[in-house]
């Protein structure tokens, strides 16, 4: 049995690596962002702003991949899958939004104190 073949029906792995991304990044916003402040008084940020910063630039960077590959499975002959290219172009098109409106109102919790 071929590696296409074998996954041919499954949801791209690409897709939930970014889907899973952007949960771990708004657990971390949620559960442990509040409670870590920066290291002097007068910073206006601090560690935990730099790694929800780099989370979120993760997943924006999933999703851009997300969107090539779809675009590339969708046109490609030799990697041509509708069902494929609709997964990936619609977790690149649709994550960035969710995860920005559920990042902007996600409860964060001071877990530290």
């Amino acid at each position: 049995m071929s590696n296409s073949a074998r996954h041919r029906g499954s949801i791209p792995t690409l897709a939930l690596v970014a889907v899973a991304a952007a949960l771990l990044s708004l657990a971390f916003r949620s559960l442990i962002w509040g409670g870590w402040v920066p290291t002097k008084a007068d910073e206006p940020y601090g560690v935990s702003d730099i790694l929800d910063g780099l989370f979120g630039l993760v997943v924006l960077g999933l999703c851009a991949a997300c969107l090539v590959v779809g675009a590339v499975t969708a046109i490609a002959p030799r990697w041509r899958s509708p069902r494929r290219a609709v997964y990936f172009i619609a977790t690149g098109a649709l994550l960035p939004l969710i995860f920005y409106f559920a990042h902007a109102n996600v409860p964060t919790f001071d877990l530290w104190h």
